[in-house]
């Protein structure tokens, strides 16, 4: 391989050693992932392109109802309607249901949306700081 140019690499997915024969600035091998996404075992570069691309993360409603939530707490605290402090200890009730939400499936589809409602995650949040 090296004769050829093809100079080796560790994968940074899956630590394996492969040899660059696609890119001057591979980063990633071709085999399967020890990951899944979705439930569907991919290659270590589609893996890596999936994770750090945004489009995908703007087409997941979990996330999207996570970014708008987080948006309106921002321009609340903006607008001085709410603490700093409440707004950093609601965007940390926020990330926590997120979370759950990406684990589990079930929560995501019944319970999520109505947990980053404004007055229940509002009322979690006035729950937890006292």
């Amino acid at each position: 391989g090296l004769h050829y140019g093809h100079y080796p690499r560790r994968c940074g997915i899956c630590k394996n050693y492969f040899l660059m024969t696609s890119a001057r600035r591979q980063q990633y091998c071709n085999g399967i992932a020890p990951y899944e996404v979705r439930g569907k075992r991919l290659t270590c570069r589609k893996y890596a392109a999936s994770v750090h691309r945004k489009e995908l993360a703007a087409a997941d409603p979990v996330i999207d109802l996570y970014n708008r939530r987080c948006a309106a707490i921002r321009v609340e605290k903006g607008r001085q309607t709410i603490t700093p402090e409440f707004a950093k200890a609601a965007q940390t009730l926020a990330k926590e249901y997120k979370l759950r939400a990406k684990q589990d499936a079930a929560y995501a589809k019944k319970q999520y949306a109505v947990n980053m409602s404004r007055e229940r995650l509002y009322a979690e949040t006035d729950k937890r700081m006292k």
